[in-house]
């Protein structure tokens, strides 16, 4: 399989793990817990349950610009379901990603139009204009210096995937939702500039990813902030927090915001962006000499060298991994182990699609690299454990795995 081929399959495995997400069908068979306010605005019986969790709009894993706000805005609490204007839970994995990639340009589905109006299947535009999406429209315009292609130039999607109106059960749902797919989203996507959207997200990001990112951090006012020229989960990006457009703020726009050299910069740059071009560098420092005691703490998460993607895009490997399970050990945190360790996220498997481990090395390093997939199995007793997809870091305590 070619590197793009590849990508493709682990965006699609990704919108996957996001619209058959496991705690959601946790909350409809009955249990409670975080997602469960933000689950009920769509209802909470299965039977006459229809709505899908949305995990982007446009074409991720090419657009040069990345929007990411709190969470998607829904209809009325407990709509029905209209078969000319939703997507639902009926519909095939292959649809539903083709939906949620084409969002803009796939008139086979519900959809967006213009940039700007709801688009049902038929491809009409209903409804009034949603002001949300033309302010993400006049916003690429004024980064790129020209007129953007919706779905193209840039893609759209939120710390918080299920729907809501006035963002009800955010708050409770974030940490699991974005533990769950944050990072594997933005390690998706090769976009050059994301622009984070009100504070929801913002909160998200400096949470869970400052610390990851390289660059230089310019604090601009209590609304927004820039992350200037840095790596972040394996690619060359800026990062800038914006007021949301309903927020009562002198300024709504980038040079409002950032003013006029910080808004030329990003389109110096945004000009000459391509999604190869923003890979980061992958060259990794030669190993050091093992000691026999415990060496250093050394993690994916702040190695120099290992959270950079490769150029080619996210390999697989040709080899199946034995690891050993710690079956009582599930309160791991990779900041704090020393040695040498992997934080991976399942992709395909069985048991608990998305969750997130971390593989600590007791052998030899395998020299794994953000976005690679592996396939892993139980040493012990053989069982295939399913394909995982290696990620930058994690932010808490997982079940830990070794890796002899």
């Amino acid at each position: 399989m070619d590197s793009v081929a590849a990508g493709h399959v682990t965006v699609r495995a990704l919108a996957r793990d996001i619209v058959r997400c496991a705690e959601l069908e946790a909350v409809l068979d009955g249990r409670a817990g975080p997602c469960r306010e933000v689950v009920g605005w769509q209802g909470l019986t299965p039977a006459a349950r229809w709505y899908v969790p949305e995990p982007w709009a446009g074409h991720i894993g090419a657009a040069a610009i990345l929007f990411v706000s709190s969470n998607p805005s829904a209809g009325p609490r407990g709509e029905r379901f209209d078969p000319a204007r939703h997507m639902s839970r009926r519909d095939s994995d292959e649809h539903l990603f083709a939906a949620a990639d084409g969002a803009f340009d796939d008139l086979r589905f519900p959809g967006i139009a213009g940039g700007g109006f709801n688009r049902d299947r038929s491809g009409r535009r209903t409804g009034r204009e949603v002001p949300f999406w033309r302010w993400t429209q006049g916003i690429a315009r004024e980064l790129l210096g020209r007129e953007p292609t919706p779905g193209n130039d840039y893609a759209l999607t939120e710390v918080v995937h299920c729907g809501s109106q006035s963002e009800t059960g955010v708050a409770a749902a974030l940490g699991t939702c974005t533990s769950r797919f944050l990072r594997r989203v933005l390690a998706a996507s090769p976009a050059g500039v994301v622009v984070v959207v009100g504070a929801t997200a913002r909160g998200a990001f400096e949470g869970q990813l400052r610390a990851q990112f390289t660059g230089s951090v310019q604090h601009l006012s209590r609304s927004a902030w820039f992350w200037r020229r840095g790596e972040l989960l394996g690619r060359t990006r800026y990062v800038l927090t914006l007021p949301h457009p309903n927020a009562r703020v002198p300024a709504h726009g980038v040079a409002g915001n950032l003013g006029p050299q910080l808004t030329a910069e990003l389109r110096t740059f945004l000009r000459s962006w391509t999604p190869q071009a923003a890979t980061a560098s992958t060259a990794a420092p030669p190993e050091p000499p093992r000691a026999a005691a415990a060496p250093a703490h050394r993690s994916l998460a702040a190695a120099p060298g290992r959270t950079r993607a490769a150029d080619s895009g996210p390999p697989r490997s040709s080899r199946v991994f034995a690891i050993t399970t710690r079956k009582r050990d599930r309160n791991g945190d990779p900041s704090l182990m020393p040695g040498l360790n992997y934080v991976v996220a399942a992709v395909r498997t069985p048991w608990e699609p998305g969750a997130v481990r971390v593989i600590h090395v007791t052998g030899t390093d395998p020299r794994w690299r953000v976005g690679q997939l592996v396939d892993l199995a139980n040493a012990s007793t053989g069982l295939r454990l399913g394909q995982y997809e290696v990620i930058a870091g994690h932010s808490g305590k997982s079940t830990i795995w070794d890796l002899p």
